[in-house]
């Protein structure tokens, strides 16, 4: 398979990032898709503002822990510095599905969503309040008015999580931020993804997602959690914010910690109770991908080697083979969560991501590179690979097998360059 098409030969080169999404449609890997964090959900739909033709920033989503209704939900803009707005741009109102919609108007730039109301606890089919002054978050690092960056915003406990982590709420911040918590949970998109109702009816129905499916089951899980350590207590949105505070001193211990052993083991049992139905078992994937909730995290990084004397790599492909006990979140193409492989040393300047495509069946891991500079990188670390690993696991990057499947030169033609190695460290 050649890495590049014909179409981005020559002077096509400078449109190169502008063309990625071609380039994967047309066959060089998997599709690509929003990924964690990045929101980009199906279903937002630009407006019109006024009636004229200037569009207006359009939000939706869904509130759910599980689904909030009624509920309400307020928009905070967010400025250059990273504080939020002391007043919000709107607020609107769920639905009976815990889905809204909003027009922020021209607003544009990173946006706090607040979610307060009722909901169905689901592991004891009790109502539960949570109040407009302790409300559920959630951060994204853009909107604006483009028919590409209208967005999908869910607002859930894990978004909730998420909010809690970020060290400031400038963009960079908000985007690892969410990017860390779908690791921990695995979930490719705990932003851009829909939870719905934890009704296997609802779960089943057409058009639902695996990844909608695994959301829904992780949330219903928490639910479980909380009744679980609160044997004999009512159900109370204070217990779940407990665990979220719980959750966050976990992912605290280090920059790639999961969840703690405790919180990791009560995960896995709370997901066996609320999964222990026949209804429930048929879900058997999503089940299967939030097995590992809570693992810790690796860090490998690529490196390139062997590049000709004279010679700077405009894109690179290489097949990275998983061990036993590793893996990395991907959505069920096996397109790979944005954030978890990153340029770095001298790929960082210039080089975008164009995929990353996960095959579980094979434990294979193909990465490619393209670089956008003309400058292109030569020997040395070009990414940073950021896979699952089991609690208490003691694999390192020599238990990871690294080859090169291609690699092309920066000049216009992208010609083939033979003799290039990669390895991992």
């Amino acid at each position: 398979m050649r890495l590049y098409p014909s179409i981005l030969k020559g002077g096509a080169k400078m449109n190169i990032l502008n063309s990625i999404r071609f380039i994967v449609i047309a066959g060089f890997v998997a599709a690509m898709g929003t990924g964690c964090g990045s929101g980009g959900g199906s279903g937002s739909t630009p407006g019109v503002s006024g009636g004229g033709n200037t569009l207006s920033t359009i939000v939706s989503g869904t509130a759910s822990k599980g689904i909030i209704y009624p509920g309400t939900i307020y928009f905070y803009g967010i400025d250059a510095t990273g504080v939020k707005s002391g007043t919000p741009i709107t607020s609107v109102n769920t639905d009976e599905k815990g889905r809204y919609a909003a027009d922020l108007g021209s607003y544009i730039g990173p946006l706090v969503v607040e979610a307060s109301g009722d909901y169905t606890d689901e592991a004891t089919g009790t109502k539960v309040t949570i109040a407009p002054t302790t409300p559920l978050h959630a951060v994204i690092d853009l909107v604006d008015n483009s028919t590409r960056n209208n967005r999908v915003i869910a607002v859930t406990p894990l978004t909730e999580l998420a909010y809690g982590m970020a060290d400031s709420l400038k963009p960079d911040s908000i985007t690892a931020a969410n990017q860390r918590v779908c690791g921990m949970f695995k979930l490719a998109d705990i932003i851009g993804t829909e939870p719905v109702k934890a009704d296997p009816a609802v779960m089943g129905a057409a058009g639902i997602s695996t990844e909608q499916q695994a959301y829904t089951l992780a949330l219903a899980t928490l639910s479980q959690m909380a009744n679980n350590a609160h044997t004999g207590s009512a159900a109370s949105f204070d217990h779940i914010r407990s665990l979220v505070d719980s959750f966050k001193a976990d992912a605290g211990i280090s920059s790639t910690a999961g969840l703690g052993k405790g919180n990791s083991t009560a995960f896995a049992s709370a997901l066996a109770s609320a999964t222990s139905s026949p209804e429930m078992a048929k879900f058997s994937q999503p089940i299967s991908s939030l097995s590992s909730v809570g693992s810790p995290m690796l860090q490998l990084r690529l490196a390139a080697a062997n590049v000709p004397a004279g010679t700077k790599l405009g894109g690179l492909r290489a097949t990275i083979t998983l061990p036993p006990g590793a893996s990395i979140p991907a959505d069920a193409q096996g397109q790979v969560s944005d954030g978890l492989i990153v340029p770095t040393g001298a790929a960082a300047g210039g080089t975008a991501i164009a995929a990353g495509n996960y095959n579980q069946t094979a434990s294979n891991l193909v990465v490619s590179l393209i670089s956008s500079s003309a400058s292109g990188f030569g020997d040395g670390d070009c990414a940073v690979i950021t896979v699952n690993v089991l609690p208490g696991s003691t694999l390192k990057a020599s238990d990871f097998a690294a080859s090169i499947n291609e690699a092309k030169d920066a000049g216009p033609n992208y010609g083939a360059v033979t003799g290039v190695t990669v390895s991992l460290k």
